[in-house]
């Protein structure tokens, strides 16, 4: 699946309110640097190395609040179950990674993705 729209910059998309992120990606440091330009906020916490699958069961157990997830490893068991954690807790924030050669990694949030 493609973004809907055109990708926004990191630091311009996450408010900055994140709480406890999980990024879900097999390269998390491409994403380090983009989460770091953030404002800081108080208990933001970066968790790393992150598969999809134990993200979306640390946001459905309350562990996590924001998932950064990469949508070409999830598959659609991963889309179904990210789906269910939209359902059951809209609070957590859901972001997919958008890379493309040559520029700086870039996310677009749940909504945007469709």
């Amino acid at each position: 699946m493609r973004p809907t729209t055109q990708p926004t910059p990191v630091n311009r998309m996450i408010p900055p309110t994140l709480g406890r992120v999980a990024i879900c990606h097999p390269h998390p440091e491409r994403f380090v640097s983009s989460t770091q330009c953030l404002p800081a906020a108080a208990g933001t916490r970066v968790l790393l190395a992150c598969e999809a699958d134990e993200g979306i069961e640390a946001a459905l157990q309350g562990r996590v609040d924001t998932l950064v997830v990469d949508p070409g490893r999830i598959g659609m068991q991963g889309m179904t179950a990210l789906s269910f954690l939209r359902g059951e807790h809209p609070d957590v924030a859901i972001y997919f990674t958008v890379e493309s050669p040559g520029l700086e990694p870039q996310i677009v949030s749940w909504e945007q993705f469709g």
